[in-house]
This record gives structure tokens, C-alpha cells and sequence, in this order.
């Protein structure tokens, strides 16, 4: 077993380091879940606040 940070295993699922999609949609589910933006490298809680005023999760039921 491999113990890798949330963002580093989903890049090597990207470049092909760890070849199973299944892998990576279980991270991104995952990263969706936790508040985790591998685009960005940071947790939702981290972002500047106009940010995260505007910050909605995938498949986010509007209000």
C-alpha cells in the first residue's frame, strides 16, 4: 500500500503513474466530498473569502 496526498494521487492518476480510472473517480468523489480543489491545490477553507462566498460544490441543489 501507498500513502499519497489527496492532490498528488490524483496527478499520478492524470499522468498515468497509477493507470485505473476507478481510482481517480473515487479521489475526485472523494475531493468533492472533503471541499478538496485539485485545480486550485487547496481546501475550500483556504480560499479567500469573496472566493468562497462564491464557491459552489458539484451538483450543488440551488437555493
Amino acid at each position: 500500500m501507498v500513502r499519497r496526498e489527496l492532490g498528488d494521487a490524483i496527478r499520478a492518476c492524470r499522468n498515468g503513474e497509477i493507470p485505473d480510472l476507478k481510482t481517480e473517480v473515487a479521489l475526485l468523489r472523494l475531493a468533492d466530498r472533503v471541499g478538496y480543489l485539485p485545480q486550485l491545490g487547496c481546501f475550500v477553507s483556504e480560499l479567500p473569502e469573496t472566493w468562497r462566498a462564491r464557491y459552489r460544490p458539484p451538483l450543488a441543489k440551488e437555493a
